[in-house]
């Protein structure tokens, strides 16, 4: 129960603070700074993850939850705005934003699950 707990605590402020990242840093820095950026949060996250994982040893269900959790904060701009209103010249960002970090998620995550142990 306290994964669990732990786990939707860390949903809301990994949220937020995407937002955050959006509003502060990915939408209004240069290329380099945002792709910096992406890189560090879909890496970050998904050795977070791992390391959460590893310590508290939860059930399969949990793991997956868990992953879960992992992927939708890994989108930083998720639900922040409504697509529609992205401007052309900025849409190209804002889909680098919405996949890279997730695809690095996973990628990472598949890696740490065979390299990352006690």
């Amino acid at each position: 129960m306290a994964f669990y707990i732990e786990s939707l605590i860390a949903l809301v402020f990994g949220r937020y603070f995407g937002w955050w990242m959006c509003r502060k840093f990915l939408y209004s820095s240069g290329w380099t700074v945002c792709v910096i950026v992406c890189v560090i949060w879909g890496v970050g996250l998904a050795y977070g993850t791992r390391l959460f994982i590893l310590d508290n040893n939860p059930n399969l269900w949990m793991k997956i939850w868990a992953y879960g959790t992992g992927m939708y904060i890994s989108i930083p701009n998720y639900g922040l705005f409504d697509e529609s209103t992205v401007a052309d010249d900025a849409l190209s960002r804002h889909v680098f934003i919405k996949g890279v970090p997730w695809i690095l998620f996973m990628l990472a995550s598949i890696v740490f699950a065979f390299t990352i142990s006690h």
